[in-house]
C-alpha cells in the first residue's frame, strides 16, 4: 500500500471521534430512569426493543468508531515529534475502550434479562453474591484509569506534536494569517468585506503586549526565522 493510501485510511478513521461523539449524544436523549429509586420503571424500560437497539447501534458502535479513530489519531501523530508518547497513549486508552465494550455488552443484554425476570416476580436480588461480580467491578476500576489516563496523554501528545496550533485562535477568522513578534496579521481586507456588518468582528488581531487591538487595514507577513505561527 502506498503512502497516500495509507494516509487517506488514517484520514477516514479520524472521523470515527465525532461519530463516536454523534452516537453517544443520540443514546442520552432518552436516560433511563434510575434502578435505586424506580426499579419497576427501569424494568419496563430495559426490556423494551428501542432500548436494545440504542445499546447495540448507538453506543456499542459508538465504541467501535471511538476505537478506530483512537488508532487513526495514533498512526497521525506517530510521525510527529510526540509519536512515543502519542503510541503508548493511544494503546491505554484501546484497552480502556475494549474494556467498556464488555461492559456495554453486560448491559446491552443481560440487563434486558434482568428485567423480564423482575417483571415475573422472580427476585434476583435475593441470590448470592458471585465472583464474578467482583471482577466486573475491578475491570470497571481498571477501564476508568486506563481511559482517563490515556486520553490524557493523547491530548498532551497533540499539543506537543505541534499538529494544531498552540497559541489562542486568530479571531475564528478563516483567512491567512501571520505571527510576528507583536502579534497576529491578516491581509487587509476587500471593499466587499469591509462593508459586510461582521468585518468589525473578524479584523481584530491579538498582542501578546497589549490586548486585542485593530490592525489598521495593514498587511504584514513573515514573522522572524524560526518563530512559527501560534507557538512560543
Amino acid at each position: 500500500m502506498s503512502e497516500a493510501d495509507t494516509d487517506a485510511w488514517v484520514r477516514a478513521g479520524l472521523w470515527g471521534l465525532p461519530g463516536y461523539g454523534l452516537l453517544t449524544f443520540f443514546t442520552t436523549l432518552d436516560p433511563q430512569p434510575d434502578p435505586a429509586r424506580h426499579y419497576d420503571a427501569w424494568a419496563r424500560y430495559v426490556t423494551t426493543d428501542t432500548y436494545v437497539l440504542a445499546h447495540v447501534l448507538g453506543s456499542a458502535l459508538g465504541l467501535v468508531l471511538a476505537t478506530f479513530g483512537t488508532v487513526a489519531l495514533g498512526a497521525y501523530l506517530a510521525r510527529t515529534r510526540s509519536g512515543r508518547l502519542a503510541m503508548g497513549s493511544m494503546v491505554m486508552t484501546v484497552v480502556g475502550l475494549l474494556l467498556f465494550l464488555l461492559g456495554m455488552g453486560v448491559s446491552a443484554f443481560a440487563a434486558p434479562m434482568q428485567g423480564q425476570a423482575h417483571l415475573a416476580g422472580l427476585e434476583l436480588d435475593d441470590l448470592p453474591e458471585s465472583f464474578a461480580g467482583t471482577v466486573q467491578s475491578m475491570v470497571g476500576l481498571v477501564m476508568v484509569v486506563l481511559l482517563f489516563v490515556g486520553n490524557v496523554l493523547l491530548g498532551v501528545a497533540v499539543w506537543r506534536s505541534r499538529a494544531l496550533p498552540r497559541g489562542p485562535a486568530p479571531c475564528g477568522s478563516s483567512r491567512p494569517c501571520s505571527c510576528t513578534r507583536s502579534g497576529w496579521w491578516w491581509p487587509p481586507p476587500s471593499p466587499a468585506a469591509r462593508r459586510a456588518p461582521s468585518w468589525s468582528a473578524r479584523w481584530w488581531w491579538f498582542s501578546p503586549e497589549g490586548g486585542w487591538r485593530w490592525p489598521r487595514g495593514a498587511a504584514r507577513f513573515g514573522g522572524e526565522p524560526g518563530h512559527r505561527c501560534g507557538t512560543r
